[in-house]
Parts: structure tokens; C-alpha cells; sequence
């Protein structure tokens, strides 16, 4: 199957399980089901990105093979099985490389290659604490409040690191000679400027309509 093929089959189950999900919490309001959605996807996030941690080397040559030979990710032949495994994320990783080589360069001698998996770690981190904070109260003790809280600093967490992410991959299209710079890679990022943004939006405005209780006089 094409690698294509692969991860709108991946993005149709997930969809589903979480349409599932959030009638099983009956999440009405189309902020929360997004606040919701973001965080069960970034599970899945952290988990690959921590996959980096034992697999950069196979990223590392997987990546020049991609490089090397003008291949991506999308016209490759798979395997279904692959999505149950470390092999599709990290040849979705290697097929970012080709817009930002710093994945795909030795880690021992390059220190960009240092930077961006310095950056994974980070967000990694970053959403394994705050989604476990997020999904606890959805699952066990829901509070709008204290979702739009949470919500509102991981989101803006997010959006700082993606804007110091970003800012370095252009300083490289400027200064850095890369003349096999393929753009439609970092398209993945879109997702991580426009979601934080509206939910830190409309964050803010709902938690304005919030009455809070009246505090108790001693």
C-alpha cells in the first residue's frame, strides 16, 4: 500500500475513535471536542516523538536514502502492519528531511541535527504532562474551567515552540545551501500554528462567560 494511502487510513481510525470518544463523553461544544481531539492526538505525538530517542539512526539513513534518491514517503510501498510499528513514523520523519536536512544528518557531528531532536524531547515532555492533565478532567473529573486553563497554556507552549521551530528552518533556507529544499513537508507544522492559536482564542472568550462562584467571606 502507498505511504499515502497509509496515513489517510491511519487519520480515518483515528477520526472514528474519536467521534466515538467524545459521544461516549458527551463533549458538546465544538471548542471542547477540538480541545479534546488535539489532546488525544498529542498522546500519539509524544509517543512517536520519543521513538526518536532509539530509532535516529534508521531516521538518519532512511532519511539520506530519501535525499539522495528525490523519494518521499507518500509514493512508497508499505505495508499495513507498519502502522503498528516504529517504521512508519520514522519514515514519515525521514520524509520531512526533505525539507529540513537536519533531520536525516548525523547526530554525533551535526549540531542541528542536535537542535531539532532537542526540540522533539521538549515538546514531548511538555505534552505528556499536559495532556494527562487535559484527558484527566475530561475522563474523571470534568471541568470546563480547568480545561480551558490547561488548554490555554499548552496551547501557547505550543505555539512558542513552533514559532522558534519555524523561525530556524527559514534562518536555514537563507543562510544554508539546500538546493533539494522540498516545501510540502512542512505543511505538517500548519496544524500547530493554527489549532494552538484558536483555542487560546476562544479559550479566553469562554472562560470570560464562566460565572464563578461567589468567594466565601471569613
Amino acid at each position: 500500500m502507498l505511504g499515502s494511502y497509509l496515513v489517510i487510513l491511519w487519520l480515518i481510525t483515528f477520526s472514528i475513535v474519536s467521534y466515538f470518544l467524545c459521544s461516549f463523553l458527551k463533549i458538546n461544544t465544538a471548542l471542547l471536542r477540538t480541545i479534546f481531539i488535539w489532546s488525544f492526538l498529542m498522546v500519539f505525538v509524544y509517543i512517536i516523538e520519543l521513538m526518536l530517542l532509539f530509532k535516529y539512526e534508521y531516521l538518519e539513513n532512511k532519511g539520506k536514502h530519501y535525499y539522495a534518491n528525490k523519494n518521499c514517503y507518500w509514493s512508497e510501498h508499505n505495508s499495513v502492519y507498519d502502522m503498528f510499528s516504529y517504521k512508519m513514523y520514522m519514515d514519515l520523519y525521514a520524509d520531512y528531511s526533505l525539507c529540513d536536512k537536519r533531520y536525516c544528518e548525523n547526530i554525533s557531528n551535526n549540531e542541528g541535527n542536535r537542535f531539532v531532536l532537542l526540540g522533539e524531547i521538549i515538546h514531548s515532555l511538555f505534552c505528556i504532562v499536559m495532556t494527562t492533565i487535559i484527558l484527566y478532567f475530561y475522563f474523571f473529573n470534568f471541568n470546563e474551567l480547568y480545561i480551558y486553563l490547561s488548554a490555554i497554556i499548552f496551547s501557547a507552549i505550543q505555539f512558542a515552540l513552533i514559532v522558534w521551530y519555524l523561525a530556524s528552518v527559514f534562518l536555514e533556507m537563507k543562510f544554508v545551501n539546500n538546493e533539494q529544499f522540498w516545501f510540502p513537508p512542512l505543511l505538517w507544522n500548519l496544524p500547530w500554528v493554527i489549532i494552538p492559536l484558536y483555542i487560546i482564542y476562544y479559550g479566553l472568550f469562554e472562560i470570560c462567560k464562566i460565572k464563578l462562584p461567589d468567594t466565601v467571606s471569613l
